[in-house]
């Protein structure tokens, strides 16, 4: 596994390197409020794009040879529905409610639907090349949409373009990254259509997906977007943007090392329950590998944050350092769990995950409740949002031990009757 996690690390480094050293850059030609745009718009993708492909884009991964060519078929079919509803939605709801929000967006309403089709289609065109072991393929088209996300945002920030320019750029990322995979795609060698499955028989085996995952993952999605969205709602902009600037600089470097440790434990952990093998060792020794990773990062933000955003992004991203700070201790448990975080979808435990989704989004919907009427500041705001975070990510990791200690005796779909089952991000 620690051959895939480098196969996937190499390229991914380089990728998350560019973000990282352009953000000095776009922070000095884009103000904070430009920031706070490109957060919400980011929070309102995170919602839509568990949507597109109704989550049965996991299946791929534990699907058999005879079911992949109909699988692909179903996620771009549903793509296809998804989409034109939401359009319509969108655009009939501001025609409808000239005051509403739909109406006044700081961005065009086309452009979060559009990043939701671009990243969907990549989502599913990268499982395929996970369960083919091509974890290259991932990294380099992460590296294809953070050199364009760079070039188009500097561009976009010469040309002063406006509030919307980051989110164009990032928009127009998502399509590099999607032109990679579909170019892998075409040269991957043609799916048998021996024994081939049918369209209604692989969403009728898999339906669990839509019916369980799916529900859980809007959850999940909500659970991690409510605090970028509420910043932007009950303070301004500006927070919104300082708190996006703090999320952009500590999760880049975790998503350098738990994405690329989750797709190779994911691809491990399938292989696994495919082949009715023990799997929590490795589970164990990733948790403790990150752990390691962490702590001295952590600590150094902890201790420096204030300083070195000053420093690093101009004396008007002070605020940022502060939120940096306390938001550290969640971010290391971030870490942690993130190299892990699908390993309830993967072992079946999909009503597992859809509790503790709910449980999280609940105590995170209480909190923001609580804040205009307690009138605390965006810092105190956010220090319990970190605390909440600790607290629920802990939960989990328990959760993801005690699954894979007791495995399911079933498959963790119910099965087709004319097909025996086996596996997922």
């Amino acid at each position: 596994m620690i051959r895939n996690i480098v196969t996937v690390m190499r390229g991914t480094v380089i990728a998350q390197a560019v973000a990282v050293l352009i953000l000095p850059v776009l922070t000095r030609l884009f103000d904070p409020a430009a920031f706070g745009h490109l957060q919400l718009y980011l929070s309102v993708l995170t919602m839509l794009i568990v949507l597109p492909s109704l989550r049965y884009d996991i299946a791929i991964l534990r699907a058999e040879d005879t079911e992949l060519s109909s699988l692909l078929s179903l996620c771009f079919r549903a793509n296809i529905v998804v989409t034109a509803f939401l359009l319509a939605v969108a655009y009939g709801g501001a025609a409808l409610f000239p005051d509403s929000w739909l109406a006044q967006s700081p961005f065009p309403l086309w452009t979060p639907i559009a990043a939701m089709v671009a990243t969907s289609v990549g989502q599913v065109l990268l499982y395929v090349a996970i369960r083919d072991e091509r974890f290259s393929v991932n990294a380099n088209s992460k590296i294809a949409q953070a050199v364009s996300y760079a070039g188009v945002g500097v561009a976009l920030g010469v040309a002063r373009i406006g509030n919307s320019g980051l989110v164009f750029a990032d928009f127009l990322g998502r399509i590099a990254s999607l032109a990679w995979l579909y170019r892998w795609m075409r040269k991957r060698a043609p799916m048998s259509r021996i024994g081939r499955v049918s369209i209604r028989a692989v969403a009728t085996r898999y339906r669990e997906y839509p019916l369980v995952a799916l529900p859980g993952f809007i959850i999940n999605s909500a659970g991690v977007t409510i605090t970028p969205i509420m910043i932007y709602a009950t303070f301004d902009a500006n927070a919104a943007g300082q708190y996006a600037l703090v999320d952009r600089v500590l999760s880049l470097p975790v998503a350098v090392v738990a994405t690329s440790v989750s797709q190779a434990f994911m691809g491990q952990l399938a292989t696994a329950m495919r082949n009715g093998t023990e799997a929590k060792t490795h589970f164990l020794s990733v948790i403790r590998w990150l752990a390691l990773i962490g702590i001295i990062p952590t600590v150094l933000v902890i201790l420096l944050a204030p300083t070195a955003f000053v420093l690093l992004f101009g004396s008007e991203w002070e605020l940022a350092g502060t939120l940096a700070q306390v938001l550290a201790p969640a971010t290391f448990v971030g870490l942690v769990t993130g190299g892990v975080n699908m390993t309830l979808s993967v072992v079946g435990r999909q009503k597992t995950q859809m509790a503790w989704d709910v449980t999280r989004l609940t105590a995170l919907i209480g909190l923001w409740a609580a804040v205009p009427i307690l009138n605390l500041s965006v810092v105190v705001s956010v220090a319990l949002h970190s605390a909440l975070l600790v607290i629920a990510n802990i939960v989990f990791l328990i959760l993801c031990a005690h699954a894979l200690k007791h495995p399911l005796s079933a498959p963790a779909i119910a099965p087709d009757p004319l097909l025996v089952e086996s596996d997922p991000k």
